[in-house]
């Protein structure tokens, strides 16, 4: 027998029923109710069911890069020489002994300063012209555990101090800037450097720029000396070495028995 038409009818409306059913039950885009949520709702219900992002976190500082940072490289074309003591001939007195020269220490980024006259400390220039040769220092030997300031804290201790002094080629000069730096930092442990010590440390550890510099520096000298010798022969040569031992003199002396005379005293 076919199915009579009321049959049917009674079918659909179970079937519209149940869909009716299945589109009222709680989901996305629905409420428990059977209304729809607005766009606005919606969004807002979505994004309290996401879970929150995982915090952000910075990225570390290996001790390498720590150590590379303290490691900057040396620059003579742009005049940057991190963590050095630098130095370069003096104009006329170099031509006679060479080994006198300016002086000056460099901040942790390479800026060099130095004393370059009185109650002046001249920063990123030079005084009497590039640098020549330079002594590379370690900052991890800053005694900063023993009552020695950090490195460029200790350089602008120094630089506070010679501002209020005056230049003084035999007493106040700027190899006592750079010991005065030396000891605000108790670099190797030490407080007690001093003109000769620097003057020491360039001649046996100081490392020349390039052979331009060793031109600059010792060729007026071997210069002077041919014609000194070829002329005055030995009396030239007994005047030398007269002047250069008086001049070393008066540094050791000054240094080491007249405390006191040549700043700084140790």
């Amino acid at each position: 027998m076919g199915m009579t038409t009321r049959d049917a009818e009674a079918g659909a409306e179970s079937a519209r029923i149940e869909s009716g059913m299945d589109d009222r039950r709680p989901g996305i885009g629905v409420s428990a109710g059977g209304e729809a949520l607005s766009p606005r709702l919606l969004s807002l219900s979505s994004a309290v069911a996401m879970p929150p992002p995982p915090p952000h976190r910075p990225p570390s500082v290996s001790v390498s890069s720590v150590s590379s940072s303290r490691s900057s490289s040396i620059d003579p074309r742009n005049a940057r020489f991190p963590y050095c003591i630098v130095w370069t001939p003096l104009p006329i007195i170099a031509w006679f002994i060479p080994f006198i020269g300016h002086l000056g220490i460099c901040e942790s980024n390479g800026v060099i300063l130095d004393f370059a006259g009185p109650y002046f400390v001249s920063k990123d220039r030079f005084a009497f012209g590039r640098t020549a040769r330079y002594v590379r220092l370690d900052p991890d030997l800053v005694s900063v555990r023993t009552g020695g300031l950090p490195w460029n804290e200790a350089i602008q201790d120094g630089v506070l101090e010679f501002q209020d002094r005056m230049y003084n080629l035999f007493t106040c000069n700027c190899h006592s800037f750079v010991a005065t730096c030396l000891n605000r930092m108790a670099y190797r442990g030490s407080v007690r450097w001093n003109i000769v010590d620097l003057v020491f440390l360039v001649v046996f550890k100081g490392r020349w720029v390039n052979a331009g510099a060793v031109l600059k520096t010792l060729l007026p000298w071997f210069v002077l000396m041919a014609i000194g010798l070829y002329f005055g022969r030995w009396m030239f040569l007994v005047a030398w070495v007269g002047f250069s031992a008086a001049l070393l003199g008066w540094f050791l002396c000054g240094t080491y028995l007249c405390r006191g005379l040549i700043v700084p005293s140790p």
